[in-house]
């Protein structure tokens, strides 16, 4: 099992990304084995491990995959199309926070979707032997462009936060107030009740 994920490693995330400075994983015997552990090392990978039980210790993982799985749910559900294009899609897709695709993030390049290779789109008539160093040299800038990325997503953050801020009434309150009780409705329970109680 150990040699299995070595092997994914090695082949997926190091020759490709390069050598990440921490691996954060569950509690799985494969993750905590002796050998794993010597090659993180050898490596200079920090092994990391979340919380038995609690998923929630992952969350960055988390919210990508719920947001995953929500979409590919409404895409399937209306249009009947293979998970394999949304993902595609997901991929592909020009986000608003960053300004790019994950797929330039991740390779330092828009990928050729499926549909353009049918068709003679200027990327493929223009392809020709010197397609080479100009890949090289989109490499190089592919740190440039995170970084440039990284702080588009920051002031779209800040700009996010500001619009949430206005909307938002400060209240304080002093003791022996009254207030009331907000009730979370849970599954069809409770749905036609008062969304309050009190006053407490």
């Amino acid at each position: 099992m150990e040699d299995a994920v070595m092997k994914f490693l090695w082949k997926n995330i190091v020759c490709r990304y390069d050598i990440p400075h921490r691996l954060v994983s569950d509690n799985d015997q494969q993750f905590q084995g002796r050998k794993l552990q010597e090659w993180c090392q050898g490596l200079g990978i920090q092994q990391a491990f979340t919380s038995v039980a609690y998923p929630q210790a992952n969350v960055q993982a988390e919210v990508v995959n719920q947001e995953i799985v929500r979409g590919l749910k409404t895409k399937l559900d209306h249009e009947g199309s293979s998970w394999v294009e949304e993902l595609w899609s997901y991929r592909t897709m020009l986000r608003e926070s960053t300004g790019m695709t994950l797929f330039h993030l991740g390779y330092g390049g828009e990928a050729l979707v499926p549909m353009e290779i049918g068709v003679e789109s200027d990327r493929r008539q223009c392809y020709d032997e010197n397609n080479g160093d100009r890949r090289l040299t989109e490499l190089d800038l592919v740190f440039k462009a995170r970084d440039k990325a990284s702080a588009r997503l920051t002031t779209y953050r800040q700009c996010m936060c500001r619009a949430y801020n206005k909307r938002v009434i400060l209240r304080t309150f002093q003791v022996d107030d009254l207030v009331w009780k907000k009730v979370k409705p849970v599954g069809d329970v409770g749905k036609l009740e008062p969304p309050w109680e009190g006053l407490y």
